[in-house]
């Protein structure tokens, strides 16, 4: 169960292909797809920028996951 306003991120990784995600939440548009290409420091990069946090790494250059 998901508390209400909660924005829940499931990535799937498989060896040497693009990161794989579904996400949940109240700012989700139901069925929509997003073309950008997302790693896993894109995941880091979000919540660094959630919490105005210094990027770190790779999520310096990385796509930010919208969340």
């Amino acid at each position: 169960m998901v508390a209400a306003g909660a924005t829940v991120v499931i990535t799937y990784d498989r060896i040497r292909r693009p990161l794989r995600r579904l996400e949940q939440g109240p700012g989700v548009v139901p069925g929509s797809v997003d073309p950008t290409p997302y790693t896993h420091y894109s995941i880091l990069a979000a919540i660094e920028s959630r919490y105005g946090l210094p990027a770190l790494g790779g999520a310096e250059t990385a796509n930010v996951l919208p969340l």
